[in-house]
């Protein structure tokens, strides 16, 4: 099953933000945490491939995404808008996509 979400270049970049800057300090035995840091680290790879792609874009874009990485994304999302952060436009570009995901999940 394919998740769609859509973006515009502004967005893509808060996502790219937001995963390269994830950080949790977790227990080694917490497999289910190393499972999301994983699949943290291709969805950045992917969305870094995708924000070189539509650069110079300037309408909307759509991405697909496997359940589990949409899931995955959802998760690392909710999390950062948990945390106290200054950064008002990435968090509001994390409540539009994560409530984008959460629909179609």
């Amino acid at each position: 099953m394919k998740i769609k979400i859509n973006l515009n270049k502004s967005n893509i970049n808060a996502i790219v933000f937001i995963l390269m800057n994830y950080e949790v300090k977790f227990e080694p035995s917490n497999f289910a945490l190393k499972a999301l840091l994983s699949i943290c680290e291709e969805l950045c790879i992917k969305f870094e491939k995708k924000a070189i792609t539509e650069r110079k874009n300037t309408k909307n874009f759509n991405i697909s995404l496997k359940y589990y990485e949409a899931f995955a994304l959802e998760m690392i999302l909710r999390q950062f808008l948990l945390e106290e952060n200054q950064e008002f436009y990435i968090q509001n570009s994390a409540t539009l996509i994560a409530n984008q995901i959460n629909v179609q999940l």
